[in-house]
């Protein structure tokens, strides 16, 4: 019990809600993988890059306040950019390696 005295309320209920973010996840998934089997690569590929962008204008515009906890604001920013400028790439790459159209 010593440890649990440590850790701050607001840390144990950002872990508990990540957890459930992380379950409402998968079960979206879990209920959508039927539907979307059917998709092309294309149509994956430019979903991801959709992804990315929004996620980008959330960390950019919208900021979590939970960026900042104890004091890491910039240091959780920048891996978060760098992340998902990672994810950008790796759409750019995907799309360019998917095959055209018919």
């Amino acid at each position: 019990m010593r440890f649990h005295a440590t850790i701050p309320d607001a840390t144990e209920t950002q872990f508990a809600s990540g957890i459930g973010h992380l379950l409402e996840a998968a079960a979206g998934v879990a209920i959508l993988f039927p539907h979307l089997r059917r998709r092309s690569r294309r149509a994956w590929v430019v979903a991801n890059a959709v992804a990315v962008a929004y996620w980008m204008a959330q960390v950019l515009i919208l900021t979590p306040p939970w960026f900042a906890f104890q004091g890491q604001f910039d240091v959780i920013r920048a891996a978060a950019l760098g992340t998902l400028a990672a994810g950008a790439l790796i759409s750019a790459v995907l799309w360019r390696a998917a095959p055209p159209r018919r």
